[in-house]
């Protein structure tokens, strides 16, 4: 069901008017649209990912013919620092994408492009002219939406030690409560994307009063 939902998020950051969710076929396929552009935006971090779990591998290897016996302890050190080095740089390559993929996003659903979606010159220029603070501002707000609705889900799982039934029941809660959550979350961002496009206020005051 999850094409069908994006593509109506699709269609609700294309227009402000609340539409019923008819012409499945066209759901279908804006909501892959969608999804191709996540996995797009994705692969740096994928990439990441793949070349800590080839270094890892090989490493891990040499190492153990390197550190035996009283120096097997380094050996364990330098697979946390490796751990928390692909954090640091995947977490700062995460920030990076989602700055840019949000309006990516509305961008997409609005021009129906694909290539305009992923051009980071555009999408740079777009938000220059929303502004940084107040769109760095919209993310922070966002994401801590959809953290206040994880963890709580999460905490309730918790409570039942996370036994498989437990997990299934609130799991599947959450996401009943992120329809919602989701579209809300769209349509806040496509307001955001609005500002991008309206003309900045000529100031007329005069200040002889001064």
């Amino acid at each position: 069901l999850f094409p069908y939902y994006l593509g109506y998020l699709c269609r609700s950051m294309k227009t402000r008017d609340i539409t019923k969710a008819e012409d499945f076929s066209g759901l279908f396929f804006s909501g892959w649209k969608i999804n191709t552009l996540i996995i797009y935006y994705l692969l740096p971090l994928i990439a990441i990912f793949l070349l800590y779990a080839l270094l890892f591998t090989s490493l891990n290897g040499a190492l153990d013919t390197i550190f035996t016996g009283e120096t097997a302890w380094l050996e364990a050190v330098m697979d946390y620092a490796l751990l928390i080095l692909y954090i640091i740089v995947e977490f700062a390559t995460f920030l990076f994408i989602a700055l840019f993929g949000c309006i990516g996003l509305v961008h997409l659903a609005r021009t129906g492009s694909f290539k305009e979606a992923v051009k980071i010159k555009k999408i740079s220029a777009l938000i220059k002219r929303i502004g940084w603070y107040d769109y760095i501002l919209c993310i922070v707000i966002v994401t801590l939406i959809l953290l206040t609705v994880a963890v709580f889900f999460i905490g309730l799982a918790s409570i039942f030690d996370f036994a498989v039934a437990a997990n299934i029941i609130f799991f599947g809660l959450m996401i009943f409560v992120m329809i919602p959550v989701g579209l809300f979350v769209t349509r806040y961002l496509t307001n955001i994307y609005e500002t991008a496009f309206l003309e900045p206020e000529e100031d007329v005051e005069e200040f002889d009063d001064f």
